[in-house]
């Protein structure tokens, strides 16, 4: 190195230069690590999986049980409308749970009461029946998922412990990867890259809260209301919500890093922040239609919900670009290197 300039770029890499055997040989070693820090996530994840589990499914249980009311309403009031000739005389009986029925009431069981209690509903409990309904339903286990075998539960609760020891364990999987990735970065890059975590970890945090939190629940109940208006009962699957649950939030965290995406283009020389001002109106239209494919319903909604915010990112990655555009290269003092490098 002289007259204070860099040295050569191999110059970066000479504490890390390795043969192809010792490359192989490092990443096999950083991708054991890596599943070691998998599997005793795992091992955490089994035991929280339950509360992730209940948390996944709390969306559609609170939209089932809203839909069921809805249901019960309308056959209520069905029922009060119809002419008395049409009604039969005979009146419904039921057995049902004494302990159950008095934790709905609120009331206290008498000492030595029986552990079932005969109901006879009539036309004139009809005020009777719509009080009760929502408990019948909540001890029917209406708002509830069903399974259609009998692995289902346990398969899908191993499932849900393998998406929480990811998630756990991400952290130290990429500080494993990152380890070996490194070595063969200029410091630049380096530093572009601990710049971009935060803002790439952070957008994928909104996505996913978005998708969670705003969009799921108005999905649901848009397909709910569309089993309604066809006067089906809908009947959920474990394991296909799940898929679903999972899925969609990913999806939204990942077309929530447009903006950082953008950046990244631009800084490497690829495509240039003018092309993207030029062709916004095509990108706009681009991101309208794509977000019709993955948004979690196909009402309009839904659709908007997801692509206004990616149209208002895209317009965040334009200024990213301006605002920190990419470091101007003076020509003659890199040829002057260059030749001092051959000399």
């Amino acid at each position: 190195m002289s007259n204070g300039r860099l040295p050569n770029d191999e110059d970066f890499f000479a504490h890390t230069r390795m043969s192809l055997g010792d490359h192989i040989e490092e990443l096999r070693g950083c991708l054991w690590r890596a599943v070691k820090w998998f599997f005793l996530a795992m091992v955490i994840g089994v035991f929280v999986s339950q509360y992730v589990l209940d948390f996944i499914q709390a969306p559609i249980r609170a939209q089932l049980e809203e839909a069921g009311n809805k249901r019960a309403q309308k056959r209520l009031t069905e029922l009060e409308k119809a002419p008395p000739e049409s009604i039969p005389p005979t009146t419904l009986k039921a057995t049902a749970s004494s302990a159950a029925i008095a934790k709905g009431l609120n009331l206290a069981l008498p000492p030595g009461a029986s552990e079932t209690i005969e109901l006879e509903l009539t036309v004139a409990t009809l005020p009777l029946i719509q009080d009760l309904n929502p408990f019948f339903r909540k001890v029917n286990g209406d708002n509830s998922l069903i399974v259609l075998s009998i692995l289902e539960g346990i398969i899908v609760w191993i499932k849900v412990a393998i998406y929480c020891g990811i998630v756990i364990a991400a952290p130290l999987i990429f500080r494993e990867i990152w380890s070996f990735v490194a070595a063969g970065l200029y410091p630049q890059e380096k530093a572009l890259v601990w710049r971009s975590l935060p803002l790439a970890i952070g957008l994928f945090l909104a996505g996913v809260a978005l998708c969670q939190f705003v969009l799921l629940p108005i999905a649901i109940h848009y397909l709910l209301s569309f089993d309604a208006w066809l006067d089906v009962t809908p009947q959920l699957r474990l394991s296909d919500w799940l898929s679903f649950a999972i899925f969609t939030p990913i999806v939204f965290g990942i077309a929530f890093q447009t903006p950082l995406v953008m950046f990244v283009l631009d800084r490497v020389g690829v495509v240039p922040v003018t092309l993207f001002i030029a062709y916004w109106r095509i990108a706009t239209f681009v991101i309208i239609l794509l977000s019709g494919f993955l948004a979690p319903s196909p009402d309009p909604v839904s659709m908007l919900a997801l692509g206004l915010p990616i149209v208002g990112l895209y317009w965040l990655g334009i200024g990213m670009c301006i605002w920190w555009p990419r470091p101007k290269v003076d020509l003659d003092v890199a040829e002057e290197e260059q030749q001092n490098v051959e000399v």
